[in-house]
């Protein structure tokens, strides 16, 4: 008789912890929160090859990272920064892409949402903080609007070349494929077509 009470309680103790689970999964589900690594959303303005999703894809399934997902993808333009190829890359075998401060030059990209977690692959891919600084800036949409706080990468500066390092054409056609592919304007496309690649 014991044994069957205790059976009794147990149960009533199971089923009373599984209702309150229950009924705390449906408050968070309808109060909308979540987890603050999932409410944090960054914004990243990408100029260089991580406008190519697939090449980015490529480069975390060969490490071993989860695929970054790219959120909310938005052409933008970056007032008073050039691109610039005066960075060699070991990875790349050649020229990579790099911004410097130039009042009357812009440089077109992508705006794209990252969670905390897609960043930190970014940082490593970047080479961050060894190869590429960290920095915020401001972009603007192609209709005007202003977007601020917003993280991009440049090169550190003692590993900044003082001459052009010809990127290969392969790491060109990447960042030519996405202006293409996201409307740039054909005055920066050309820009791109006609610089000088690697032999």
């Amino acid at each position: 008789m014991m044994s069957r009470e205790m059976d009794n309680v147990i149960c009533r103790i199971i089923i009373a912890s599984l209702n309150l689970l229950l009924m705390s999964s449906t408050l968070v589900a309808c109060s909308g929160v979540t987890s603050l690594q999932e409410m944090t959303v960054i914004k990243y303005f990408t100029y260089g090859s991580n406008m190519d999703k697939d090449d980015l894809d490529d480069w975390c399934t060969d490490r071993g990272h989860p695929l970054i997902s790219f959120s909310n993808v938005t052409p933008v333009m970056l007032n008073g920064y050039e691109l610039v190829f005066n960075y060699f890359s070991t990875g790349r075998n050649g020229g990579a892409a790099n911004i410097m401060q130039s009042p009357e030059k812009r440089t077109y990209g992508l705006l794209v949402e990252l969670e905390e977690s897609e960043l930190e692959i970014i940082r490593v891919k970047e080479g961050y903080p060894r190869y590429y600084d960290e920095i915020t800036i401001d972009v603007i949409t192609f209709d005007g609007n202003l977007i601020s706080d917003v993280i991009t990468y440049k090169v550190v500066e003692e590993r900044e070349k003082a001459v052009h390092q010809p990127p290969t054409e392969y790491y060109l056609n990447l960042i030519i494929n996405a202006a293409r592919n996201y409307d740039f304007p054909s005055e920066y496309i050309s820009y791109l077509e006609s610089i000088e690649i690697a032999e």
